[in-house]
């Protein structure tokens, strides 16, 4: 009984014992470097308690003798903090700074070969840092760098669950070699890299790979090869530099931030996402090879933003991409469209279809994506087919240079037989869903012989237009229309170009432009309001009640029928004697004449007494003559002949500013109209 008595004392004791080590409060001493020498942190007397550093501790090294390397090679060390004013190089074990409200700060060098830092304090480097070797460096907690730091070579950082290291605004992060830089070894909460200075890649022509979440807010400057982001992160800041800069895996937050592209290229490839709310890509080139898109993204880069590569390109569900610069896609590169997707092309914006395929496609048999244009949409390459497989408004300008760009969804600027609006240059076909073009209010240029406006398949739209509001341009084009034509907008018809209806051609308002064009109409051509201008021929009888007004000027008018004009006007402008030189209405048939003859002088041209211009030539027989004779000179005289009305100066005269402002002002007013016409 009596030793099992003095068993329990003894284990009491014991108990006691414990209890008053583990909870007696720790004291914080600061304990310094004590000798003016390089040496060894895991040695006592190198300090001047003569005992190495424990928790609780604040530690300071800083000697005034010298410069001096302090080493810590071993052992696993906890401090309270640090205040180093000498270099320090980490070359094995654990430092670990245990008090987060302590400043932990490196004014020297600090050379990282092996080892961890670690502890919920952050170490704040303010010289150079180089990390460098190819044993383990490990992150554990948070460095912050105030100064410049490189890894070498191949060497690798790995950071574990939480890490954290900054790159302050003025400090610079330099990769000096290829390989994986920065590594996370933790499947948890992924280590995170927060730049706002200077983050560069600096020598090798490989890959650099940031297995870090990467926040940028500073400048990312790929000066050769390329850095790799396989974890996402903030998209901000700058990114420069001859290289490229890859965002291949994670998520990429752009929010409502500006990224600058200043040089180099910024590609989006592999299965990086970027998701925005408003932000902006913006500067020289970004290339979106691959991955995805969600949100709300803005283009508007100088240079060009490149789509390429056969891979997927995803524009997620509800989401916008924006461009006001330039879009390039390449050969038959494509994006996928989700339900509810918009690529909207702003003023100002280009998106260039260099080659065949489908470049926008849907994937979604729900709400359809959709491409509205308020910039240019241009097919530049490509023989073949380009497929709109979105649905498409145009109120800017669908350009067609080479090839068919075909729409296969809903094009929403066409309604009920009406093309709506928007401009179309087109040398090529553009085919879309419709029934037959009756009313055009749009601006349609058709500029080469195999040009056209088809249904999808293949039917030529315009041959049945019967109402014309907006501008329709031929050059080096024919068209033959089935029925009559009502012209309001603005007819052009230019050099080699035919234009033939069958039945008649009627303007009540409006122009109708001849730049060495022919207009055919089997049932007249009525000019009701409006002008008949510049230089071709018109084949049918022409009844005027609006304004004939041959030249550009000056030109020559052909009329291969009758010309009747009752109340109408008829305006020559004289820039010289030769007949080239002024304007001239040349009649194949009868001419019944009333309303105006109206005169003017071309800008420096002056008459003199005697001068003689033959402004009117007919082959039939005259009916009448002008009611009224407007010539602002005042000198010339109306000579009639069998067949010809010829103006005769009286005296000399000097060209009045206002005599040419009367007609400047009439094409002004049919400027106003065409500008109307585009809604």
């Amino acid at each position: 009984m009596g030793s099992l008595l003095s068993g329990r004392a003894v284990t009491r004791l014991l108990v006691i014992v414990a209890c008053t080590l583990l909870c007696a409060p720790l004291t914080a001493d600061t304990i310094g470097w004590g000798v003016d020498t390089d040496g060894i942190w895991g040695l006592a007397s190198n300090w001047d308690l003569s005992r190495i550093p424990t928790l609780g501790d604040d530690v300071v090294i800083s000697r005034v003798a010298g410069v001096y390397t302090i080493t810590h090679s071993s052992g696993s060390t906890s401090i309270d903090s640090l205040l180093c004013d000498e270099n320090l190089t980490l070359s094995g074990g654990v430092l670990s700074l245990m008090n987060a409200g302590k400043t932990n700060r490196l004014n020297g060098s600090f050379l990282w070969t092996v080892g961890t830092v670690g502890g919920v304090g952050t170490l704040e480097t303010h010289g150079s840092t180089e990390i460098s070797g190819a044993s383990a460096k490990q992150i554990d907690g948070s460095v912050r760098n105030h100064g410049s730091t490189v890894i070498r070579g191949t060497s690798s950082l790995r950071g574990s669950t939480g890490a954290v290291y900054e790159n302050t605004v003025g400090a610079w992060f330099d990769l000096d070699g290829d390989g994986t830089p920065l590594n996370s070894i933790t499947a948890g909460t992924q280590p995170v890299f927060s730049n706002a200075g200077a983050f560069r890649k600096t020598s090798g022509a490989g890959t650099s790979i940031v297995d870090f979440v990467f926040n940028n807010s500073g400048t990312v400057d790929a000066q050769t090869g390329t850095i790799r982001f396989d974890r996402g992160g903030q998209l901000g800041g700058t990114y420069t530099g001859a290289g490229v800069n890859s965002l291949s895996s994670g998520t990429f937050d752009l929010a409502d931030r500006t990224v600058v592209v200043s040089s180099g290229t910024l590609k989006l490839t592999g299965s990086g996402k970027i998701v925005g709310s408003g932000g902006w890509i913006s500067g020289s080139t970004f290339v979106w090879e691959s991955g995805s898109i969600e949100g709300t993204v803005g283009i508007d880069t100088a240079s060009a933003a490149e789509i390429s590569g056969s891979s997927a390109k995803n524009l997620a569900a509800s989401s916008t991409v924006r461009n006001k610069g330039t879009i390039v896609v390449v050969g038959s590169s494509f994006i996928y469209g989700s339900t509810s997707g918009l690529v909207e092309n702003l003023a100002g914006g280009l998106i260039d279809l260099q080659g065949d395929g489908t470049p926008f496609n849907s994937t979604t048999s729900g709400i359809q994506p959709r491409l509205s244009n308020d910039g240019i949409l241009r097919k530049s390459a490509g023989t073949g087919t380009s497929i709109v497989d979105f649905g498409f408004r145009n109120t800017g300008v669908v350009d067609v240079r080479t090839g068919t760009l075909r729409f296969a969804r809903a094009f929403e600027s066409y309604s009920a037989g009406t093309l709506l609006e928007g401009t179309y240059l087109l040398s090529g076909v553009m085919r879309f869903q419709n029934t037959g073009i009756s009313t055009n209010d749009a601006w349609v240029f058709l500029q080469a012989p195999g040009a056209g406006i088809e249904n999808i398949s293949g039917v030529n739209s315009l041959t049945n237009l019967a109402t014309n509001n907006g501008i329709l341009s031929l050059n080096d084009h024919t068209l033959s229309i089935g029925n009559a034509l009502a012209n309001t907008g603005s007819v052009r018809l230019g050099t080699s170009a035919s234009l033939t209806v069958s039945g008649a051609y009627t303007q009540t308002l409006g122009s109708t432009e001849l730049y060495g064009g022919a207009l055919t109409a089997t049932g007249g051509v009525n000019i009701l309001g409006g002008v008949l201008m510049g230089s071709g021929t018109i084949n049918g009888n022409v009844l005027n009640s609006g304004t004939v007004a041959p030249g550009q000027s000056p030109g020559v008018i052909e009329i291969i029928g009758d010309y009747v004009q009752d109340t109408g006007a008829l305006n020559v402008q004289l820039g010289g004697t030769t007949p080239e030189l002024y304007d001239r209405l040349i009649v194949d048939g009868d001419v019944s004449l009333s309303g105006y003859l109206q005169v003017f002088l071309m800008p420096g041209f002056a008459v003199n007494a005697g001068d003689s211009f033959k402004v009117l030539e007919w082959t039939g027989i005259r009916t009448g003559s002008f009611d009224t004779f407007v010539d602002p000179y005042g000198v010339f005289e109306r000579v009639w002949g069998e067949h010809d009305l010829t103006l005769v100066a009286l005296s000399s005269t000097v060209p009045e500013p206002s005599a040419v402002l009367v007609l400047s002002s009439a094409l002004l007013a049919v400027a106003g109209m065409r500008r109307r016409a585009r809604r």
